[in-house]
């Protein structure tokens, strides 16, 4: 898959942090504009696992509803970040590149929400299920370039480079989360691709590992211990409910088999850590508003 990328897209961290923005607009429109960019990644693997579990028959009405709401929410989220939305308080993206860049990840991502609905309405043939699963890996990559790229150019430049590296991990775990239950339905259906249980185990240890650091805090990494009671509160829940799922993800991993049940709880934990992730995002992002 080509990669569409832009420099344009530091205005979006720019304005937050006291650089130059590629773009005008004040600090509430910068936070709009930034959270929804974040949010997408984390949307491409939701509704690809919510439409995967269609395909288990684990409360398929449910995950049904889930997919088709997450792939409107996320085609409605690229065309605002690209056109604008006064309501959303977003702008018009007017840099060149970065515009380039979501509408080039806008038209392939229709492949992944129109495969994923029609999946969800219960269509299973191979062509929509082969199309949801190459799709959501290329859109959810290129969302990571936009968000990374940003960071790395720019990281150097940040008046508090610290607060918001710990932010760009606590947005990754929340796409990761996603991405590792998606990974455990696509294993149990046995339609992973090659080396994705491997790969699997990697991820594991990635989001464990970066559960701790934000807790604790890393020197060497650059990122802050938890900065108050009520995110250090909240991370303490993402790691509790974390050992509830890492047995499934191990078990999936190892080529063992779950009782679907057993299965199905993993998912709610799942999603009970997205709730928890967002609720420390939404104390983050009040810090750096004010820091």
């Amino acid at each position: 898959m080509q990669r569409i990328c832009s420099a344009g897209i530091i205005g979006l961290f720019g304005f937050l942090f006291g650089i130059q923005p590629a773009f005008a607009g004040n600090t509430k429109q910068v936070f709009a504009r930034l959270g929804m960019i974040e949010r997408q990644s984390m949307l491409a693997h939701r509704m690809t696992k919510s439409a995967c579990l269609v395909m288990m028959g684990a409360n398929a009405t449910v995950h049904s509803e889930v997919a088709l709401t997450t792939a409107q929410e996320f085609e409605a989220h690229m065309q605002v970040l690209i056109a604008g939305d006064d309501a959303q308080n977003v702008q018009e993206e007017l840099d060149p590149d970065l515009r380039t860049a979501l509408l080039f990840t806008q038209e392939f991502s229709l492949g992944l929400t129109a495969s994923s609905a029609q999946i969800a309405s219960g269509d299973f043939h191979s062509v929509p299920v082969g199309l949801m699963i190459t799709r959501n890996s290329g859109v959810a990559r290129q969302m990571e370039y936009i968000r990374s790229d940003t960071f790395a150019r720019y990281s150097s430049d940040f008046q508090n480079g610290d607060l918001a590296k710990t932010v760009h991990w606590a947005n990754a775990q929340n796409a990761l989360i996603q991405e590792l239950l998606r990974d455990l339905c696509f294993i149990t259906l046995d339609i992973s691709g090659a080396g994705a249980k491997d790969a699997l185990l990697e991820k594991l240890a990635l989001f464990e590992a970066r559960s701790v650091v934000l807790k604790e805090g890393s020197a060497a990494e650059g990122i802050v211990k938890a900065p108050n009671i009520h995110i250090k509160i909240e991370l303490g829940k993402v790691i509790s409910k974390w050992s509830k799922i890492k047995p499934y993800l191990e078990a999936a991993a190892a080529g063992k088999t779950s009782d679907l049940s057993d299965i199905q709880l993993a998912f709610v934990y799942g999603e009970a850590i997205t709730d928890n992730l967002k609720k420390i995002l939404d104390r983050y992002a009040k810090l750096l508003s004010t820091g």
